[in-house]
């Protein structure tokens, strides 16, 4: 994120502060009032998914079934249930049904099988022997190649759709390199939003408002080597120095 906030800072733009944006999102804020009950349960619920996900290796052993897929379902499931401050329920199926991003839940579910076909026929095998002939040992040049193999497929696709192929073939390389692939796992899923180059996928929105396309893949491709290279470089000082990060 501070990678992303300083290379918009130093872009060469004909202004650098758009007056009056601070007043006007103070306004915006002030004019939301106190938070309502629904809202406190939503966030509440949120906040207890989220520690439930991330807190998984301390109770794993005592719950093994209560995986963060699990936690963060029976948190959404409670949305029906639950009342608001007008006694109605806080999510009905007709809302959800109406919102819901079934186009993304379609692509994610796609790249999936297609990572899971990749498994199954034997291409992971030939690509787990190709890095195993390199002689990585899960060190930094292991974290790199997953995460430049993320964002090379964000960067020709989308982020969904990357970390969707992506995981399966990390997570059965380091499998056949006999590590543990959660590490890796969450880098490769960091590095697949690190894609700034080419107009596609979400990308392509600023281009349609008028962004120049040469300008996009100019500065892009700065941003995402840079993000690509810290994020390797983080998950590994990580996998190194923090013990809980390297053995989840």
């Amino acid at each position: 994120m501070s990678v992303n906030l300083a290379c918009l800072w130093l872009l060469p733009l004909p202004v650098k502060e758009l007056r009056g944006t601070k007043a006007y999102f103070a306004e915006m804020y002030r004019s939301f009032g106190p938070m309502r009950r629904g809202e406190i349960i939503g966030l509440s619920l949120f906040v207890l998914s989220a520690l439930l996900a991330f807190a998984r290796p301390f109770f794993a052993n005592f719950l093994p079934g209560l995986k963060p897929a699990y936690s963060f379902l029976l948190c959404g499931l409670l949305m029906f249930f639950l009342k608001d401050e007008k006694g109605e329920a806080m999510l009905t199926w007709k809302y959800a049904e109406s919102h819901v991003m079934w186009g993304m839940i379609a692509l994610f579910s796609s790249g999936l099988a297609l990572g899971k076909m990749v498994i199954d026929t034997g291409a992971i095998s030939r690509l787990a022997d190709m890095v195993a002939a390199t002689h990585l040992t899960g060190g930094f040049l292991t974290v790199l190649l997953f995460c430049a193999f993320s964002t090379l497929l964000a960067e020709l696709s989308s982020n969904t759709a990357a970390a969707s192929i992506s995981i399966p073939v990390v997570f059965g390389i380091t499998k056949s390199l006999g590590l543990s692939p959660i590490p890796y796992v969450f880098a490769a899923i960091v590095a697949a939003n690190c894609a700034y180059i080419l107009p596609l996928s979400t990308r392509a929105i600023p281009v349609g408002y008028g962004l120049d396309a040469a300008g996009q893949i100019r500065f892009g491709t700065l941003v995402s080597v840079l993000t690509c290279l810290i994020v390797s470089v983080t998950c590994w000082l990580c996998m190194e120095y923090v013990p809980l990060f390297s053995h989840l």
